[in-house]
C-alpha cells in the first residue's frame, strides 16, 4: 500500500487545524480592536487612514434589525408587518437544508422510512469523506 498521500493527507489536515486555531484567534483580536479603532477614527474625525499598505475606515450600512436592542427580530410579527406593507417579495417559504439533515440522519439511526411525499423530491444522499483526528 502507498502510505504517501495518507501521510500527506494528515500533515494538511493538521495544518488546516492549526490555520483555523490561527484564524480563530485573530478574529477574536479584531473583535476587541474594532470598537476601539471605530472610537479612535470617529473622535479624530477621520473618514480613513492608511496603515501598512491598508487603507482603513469606517463602513457604514444599514440592516435590518430588532427595535429591542440585543433581541433577534420576531419572525412572525416581521412576516405579518411585511405582508401588511405589501412586501410579499420578501416572504418565502423554504426550510433549512441543515435541520432537514439532521432528520434524515435520525430516520437513518432508527430505520424509519422517508415519508411517501419525499418519494422523487428529498432523498437521504450518504457522502463518505477523508477525516483524521489527532492521536
Amino acid at each position: 500500500m502507498d502510505i504517501q498521500p495518507i501521510k500527506e493527507f494528515t500533515e494538511l489536515e493538521a495544518r488546516k487545524n492549526d490555520l483555523e486555531t490561527e484564524l480563530a484567534r485573530i478574529k477574536a483580536r479584531i473583535t476587541v480592536l474594532d470598537p476601539i479603532i471605530q472610537d479612535e477614527l470617529i473622535n479624530n474625525e477621520i473618514n480613513q487612514i492608511k496603515v501598512n499598505g491598508r487603507t482603513v475606515f469606517l463602513h457604514k450600512q444599514i440592516w435590518a434589525g430588532s427595535p429591542i436592542e440585543g433581541e433577534s427580530i420576531d419572525r412572525d410579527k416581521a412576516i405579518a408587518a411585511l405582508l401588511m406593507a405589501g412586501l410579499d417579495d420578501f416572504v418565502k417559504k423554504g426550510f433549512n437544508t441543515n435541520s432537514l439533515s439532521g432528520y434524515l440522519r435520525e430516520c437513518n439511526a432508527n430505520g424509519t422510512p422517508l415519508p411517501e411525499s419525499f418519494k422523487g423530491v428529498i432523498t437521504a444522499n450518504e457522502v463518505v469523506k477523508i477525516k483524521s483526528i489527532k492521536s
